[in-house]
This record gives structure tokens, sequence and C-alpha cells, in this order.
């Protein structure tokens, strides 16, 4: 069974028997935070410095049955605590895989896409609207924000579905660079390719 920890930044699924979210869940930002503060440079929330163009060299990241294509210049982070862990200097890239198994093993119904983004937004209290996305409408995104040492994030979350796993995929970024930072982050969603679609 995977561990399981929620706290804005979504970490390795939706499945807990027990409720440890928002205690653990500290934990995971500051973590997952941190990286992202540190790699973007001037954290001064009025800063005009910019968002720094991507690299024009991408890569394919393949990680079980997902490939996505991200730049060159997104490094692969360790922490074990998500399926995969990327970042630039103005963003985060992480993904996680919730079996389907694990799932329905803990107790927890999700038989479809629509159910599984109802449960995460429900237990990370999120209260945005969720969109399917053009062109695949077997996938779904949905926003939210977090503060984080005097410093707002923006979070976009992505979910597919396997024929045995969810794929939660999300990019953040301080708040003030997200409107610039969407459209690119939506086309390296549009670069998702699963080898399990059920």
């Amino acid at each position: 069974m995977s561990e399981n920890i929620y706290i804005h930044v979504f970490q390795k699924g939706i499945n807990s028997k027990m409720t440890i979210f928002k205690k653990l869940g500290i934990y995971a930002i500051t973590a997952s935070l941190g990286i992202l503060t540190a790699g973007c440079g001037n954290s001064d929330n009025n800063s005009s410095a910019g968002v720094a163009a991507p690299t024009s060299t991408p890569k394919i990241i393949t990680h079980e049955e997902l490939n996505i294509t991200l730049p060159a210049d997104y490094i692969q982070q360790d922490n074990e605590k998500y399926t995969f862990y990327y970042s630039n200097a103005n963003s985060i890239c992480l993904g996680n895989k919730e079996p389907i198994d694990d799932l329905e093993a803990s107790g927890i119904t999700a038989g479809t896409i629509d159910d599984y983004v109802n449960i995460i937004k429900e237990k990370s209290e999120i209260d945005t609207p969720t969109e399917t996305v053009e062109g695949n409408e077997e996938a779904r995104v949905f926003t939210w924000n977090n503060t984080f040492n005097d410093n707002e994030y923006t979070y976009l979350g992505y979910v597919c579905k396997t024929t045995d796993a969810y794929w939660l995929i999300q990019f953040a970024c301080l708040a003030k660079d997200y409107n610039e930072l969407k459209p690119q982050f939506m086309n390296y969603l549009s670069t998702v390719e699963i080898t399990s679609i059920p």
C-alpha cells in the first residue's frame, strides 16, 4: 500500500487508512515548496524579474506507463513521496500513481475519473472548478492556491486514468507567475501519453 499524504501538494494519492493528511502534509509541503522557492530565485512577490523562458530542447520523461515531455531544464529531484518529481528555476512538476486496487483495499470507491477528482478535492478542501482537458475527454484539470513562507503559490492538477490506476500530475509556481506559465504547463500536459489507457 502506498504512503498517503496530502496537503496542497498531493503525495502518493488519496488512499489512507487513517487521517494523516494535515499532520504529515506540512512536512511534505515544506520540502516541496522549499525546492520551488530555492529554484525561483528572487522570492520577492513584487519582483519584476520575469519568468525564465523554457529551454528549447525537450526531453521525454518516462515513469512506468506514463510519458511526459518537459524542457531539458527540468531536473529530477529525489523524493520518495512522489512517483516522479522535477523542478526548474520557475516551477515544479510532480507525479503520483494511485493504483485502483490500493484504493479499493482501503474502502475508497472511485469508479470514474470524476469520482477520483472529487475525492481529492473534498479531502483537500479545494473548492475550484474541474475542467475536462480540451482534446482529451479522459483527463481533468483544476487549480488551487496555497501560501507558504509569505509567498503565494498556484497549483495546476491534471488527472488521468489507466487500466489499473489514476495518475495525478501537478505543476506549481509562484502565483504571480502562473498566468504566464499556465500555457507552458498545459503544453507539457498535452504531451502526456499513457500506454495502458482503459
